[in-house]
């Protein structure tokens, strides 16, 4: 009888240990599944949202080609000069090349552009063209071959990658007249400094292709060149800018202005390797106490919400400061800027200083990039010092670009012209008297700035940077470290 018991005992322990063990593994597995869902849900977000600010970011150097190419346009004498005129007066043709020459070399000494030039239709060059790219053209043609370019582009400026099987630089040509085209080229791993992957997302694949789904840049090197996977095509064809999660792989595309496209990838895996880790302890403790496991379960689910919610929070902050100097970067700034502009009423006076330190390629070549990075910093500070009260806010715009954007609540421009000039002489004294110009001297810490109030009826920064930027163009011209405002 104490046997039968004790079979019976044993029995309905092992029926109760196996329902319990069931049921909790159906818990688990529920459990596990919301938190499968969740962590893709947010990692889809999430990569959206950096998938989003990498499009901006390529945008942004795309248009920044473009503008120095654009410059170009900003001297009549440049524009009309024509080096098969046989009839022009040679010592003044010269003159002209000497100085657009120098023109580009100065438009072009910030980026490392690999070409940088002007190819006319006798072949001759101003600025400067490679050795990989003049060996291109060992027979000549060069103005021919860009022309047909253009001409089958059917538009006066293209973005051309594989220019002649080379996979490693990526090129922007322009016309510049009937006789003349501007060609910029840079290598598609400069690329890398605009799409940065968060280092929560590692294993994520990033890249940049063009309308024939050709590959100009990766985070994988050897995809340089490929063509985009049929497999990845496809999931993407049914999306223009969004997502797509499939079993084992998230996809994001963003267009850019120019028609190419960011694709980032990331396998599920990689999305869900914390929740498969957390999985495996949470089964072992529902074996050794199983009242627990529906407290671990859900505290692990919060946990990895809340890892998700940091990472987002995180790159929200890096997107919107530079990371050397602490300032707004240029997207968060230009947005801050449409505001107000969006938002000015009658009565008040909006403000916006440009400023470009001095020679500072000059500055990282004689002291290193370092005391180039102390540089900036330093000036960053300077800046704060003097534009830190309400009334402004301070952007890093590239490289040593600056802005400052003022709203004054009087509707004369004077009022707020005299508040912005001391203000900028008070930058220019301690930039110069710092302990970092006792060490470069003070000659070698110098800047330029063009400042102009917004007109009635803005609403586009846009145009007050190109107004502001002719401005500083002439403080540059005129002998660099003074300032040059429409008032």
């Amino acid at each position: 009888m104490e046997k039968e018991f004790r079979k019976i005992h044993i029995r309905m322990l092992v029926f109760f240990v196996t329902l319990v063990i069931v049921v909790s593994g159906l818990l688990v597995m529920l459990l596990v599944g919301r938190s499968n869902y969740a962590l893709r849900k947010n990692a889809s977000n999430l990569i959206a949202g950096n998938n989003r600010q990498m499009e901006l970011n390529i945008n942004s150097y795309l248009k920044n080609v473009e503008k120095a190419s654009s410059l170009l346009f900003s001297d009549d004498t440049f524009w009309k000069y024509d080096p098969t005129d046989e009839t022009a007066d040679q010592y003044k043709q010269l003159q002209i090349s000497n100085r657009m020459s120098n023109y580009i070399t100065d438009l072009g000494l910030m980026d490392n552009y690999t070409d940088f030039g002007v190819v006319y239709k006798n072949d001759d060059v101003i600025g400067w063209l490679s050795k990989t790219t003049r060996a291109m053209y060992i027979d000549g043609g060069i103005y021919d071959d860009y022309n047909s370019i253009l001409e089958k582009a059917d538009s006066d400026s293209a973005w051309i990658f594989g220019l002649n099987g080379n996979i490693d630089r990526i090129y922007y040509f322009k016309r510049y007249n009937d006789i003349s085209i501007i060609v910029v080229s840079f290598y598609s791993n400069e690329l890398k400094k605009v799409f940065q992957i968060p280092e929560q997302l590692t294993g994520m694949n990033v890249l940049l292709i063009d309308e024939d789904n050709s590959i100009l840049y990766s985070n994988i090197p050897d995809q340089i060149g490929q063509t985009l996977p049929e497999k990845t095509v496809s999931q993407l064809s049914s999306i223009e800018n969004g997502s797509v999660m499939t079993r084992d792989t998230l996809y994001t595309t963003n267009e850019c202005l120019n028609g190419w496209k960011v694709v980032c990838t990331l396998p599920a895996e990689a999305v869900l390797k914390d929740n498969y880790h957390v999985l495996g302890q949470t089964l072992i403790v529902v074996l050794i106490i199983v009242a627990l496991f529906l407290f671990i379960g859900i505290y692990e689910t919060r946990r990895m919400s809340s890892s998700a919610g940091d990472i987002v929070d995180s790159l929200q902050t890096e997107a919107d400061h530079d990371q050397l100097t602490g300032l707004y970067n240029k997207i968060r700034f230009q947005d801050m800027a449409d505001r107000k502009l969006q938002n000015a009423h009658f009565g008040q006076t909006l403000i916006f200083t440009i400023m470009d330190i001095d020679n500072f390629k000059g500055v990282n070549d004689r002291f290193g990039h370092l005391n180039g990075d102390l540089v900036l910093q330093e000036f960053a500070e300077d800046l704060r010092r003097s534009f830190g009260d309400e009334r402004f806010f301070i952007g890093r715009l590239g490289g040593d670009e600056f802005g400052i954007f003022g709203v004054f609540d009087t509707g004369d421009t004077a009022d707020a012209a005299g508040i912005i000039r001391p203000k900028i002489s008070e930058v220019r004294e301690n930039f110069q008297t710092s302990k970092l110009a006792e060490t470069l001297g003070k000659e070698t810490l110098s800047f330029s700035s063009g400042t102009i109030a917004a007109d009635r009826g803005d609403t586009d920064f846009l145009k007050m940077y190109t107004r502001a930027d002719m401005f500083l163009y002439e403080s540059k011209k005129n002998g660099k470290d003074r300032d040059s405002s429409l008032f």
